[in-house]
């Protein structure tokens, strides 16, 4: 497991090699059409939450997780007491806008599962005059130009590495790109307290 903060403000990093050879050698023999998800309630049809059965690869990728909260603190400045997670597939016609995660996220973290072209996650580099705040379920929004030109960091979709965000409002990022017909990006999402 190797995490790696991308600049100075240690609030975002690159995470790599955290799920075991083996786990990722059953992955790849997923058959992605034959899996149980159900749709996003706040998501268009392109991406769909996977079920997570008890005897499932997925389940013990859960546990996996949860298995490393204590080497995961002693590799970042504070201490992981819970994960939470879930898995995402994201298929043909698939884009995530920019935005910032709500204030309800503490840390989140996204585990590639896949390999799949100009297809990561972009971070940018904002000011806080950027963001509008509202006495809503998101409560930060982003009103500056869009798509922003500076880029903080771009973390491409290969297998077994992601990202991990320390929330706050200026964490603003999404997927620029969109899945054309015959791609999909298959992640572990957790959030970790």
């Amino acid at each position: 497991m190797i995490i790696t903060p991308i600049d100075a403000n240690k609030d975002l990093y690159s995470i790599k090699d955290i799920i075991p050879q083996t786990l990722l050698q059953e992955i790849d023999s997923i058959d992605i059409s034959n899996l149980n998800y159900d749709k996003w309630d706040w998501y268009d049809h392109s991406r769909k939450k996977i079920d997570v059965a008890s005897d499932s690869l997925f389940n013990r990728l859960q546990k996996h997780m949860l298995d490393s909260k204590n080497k995961m603190s002693d590799l970042l400045e504070f201490e992981v007491k819970h994960i939470d997670s879930t898995f995402c597939l994201d298929q043909s016609g698939f884009t995530f806008p920019v935005h910032t995660d709500n204030p309800g996220v503490n840390v989140a973290m996204q585990i590639y599962l896949n390999d799949c072209d100009n297809a990561g996650t972009t971070f940018y580099q904002i000011s806080e005059n950027d963001i509008r705040e509202q006495n809503d379920d998101q409560h930060w929004h982003y009103v500056g130009e869009n798509p922003p030109t500076n880029v903080r960091h771009t973390f491409d979709f290969i297998k077994n590495t992601g990202y991990l965000m320390v929330n706050h409002k200026t964490q603003l990022h999404g997927v620029p790109g969109k899945l054309k017909d015959g791609q999909h990006r298959l992640s572990m999402y957790c959030w970790i307290n």
